[in-house]
């Protein structure tokens, strides 16, 4: 209820401009990306070692987080330190960051959400600069989804 709470004048907020543009909820896809999203997908892959080339584009499913949740909150902290995927000095905090990660997936009606390592702003600057010029969307950045070999 709190992280509900607290995330309600938002989501209104983007509620209202999605039916300015008549817009649906069910036109998102919730893309995450950092802290607790790239550490929820760590523990998805159970990484002993963390590779953000890895991370990037898995989806994780809202069955997966309620079960992880649920996992979560009836292990003790000194227990959750041995649960692959997840950080040092994150066991503290990933229940609160999942809690809020699985609110925003119920309120926006999805059933999923991608996860992303590489930088968002990043990402952002790329598009802006590519509109701004007229510029195909050809522009990478060295944090490329495309694990290939070249980045």
């Amino acid at each position: 209820e709190a992280v509900r709470s607290a995330l309600n004048p938002q989501l209104a907020q983007l509620q209202a401009v999605l039916q300015d543009l008549h817009l649906p909820l069910s036109a998102l896809q919730v893309v995450g990306t950092a802290g607790s999203v790239t550490t929820l997908a760590a523990m998805f892959l159970e990484m002993k070692v963390y590779d953000p080339f890895r991370i990037n584009g898995v989806l994780l499913s809202q069955t997966w987080l309620n079960r992880t949740i649920d996992l979560l909150a009836r292990t003790p902290l000194r227990e959750r330190r041995q649960l692959a995927g997840l950080e040092a000095g994150r066991e503290g905090i990933i229940l609160g960051g999942a809690l809020v990660v699985a609110e925003l997936l119920r309120a926006l009606k999805q059933v999923q959400f991608m996860v992303v390592d590489s930088g968002l702003l990043e990402g952002l600057l790329l598009t802006l600069i590519e509109q701004t010029f007229g510029w195909p969307e050809r522009l990478v950045s060295p944090f490329t989804m495309d694990h290939g070999g070249e980045q």
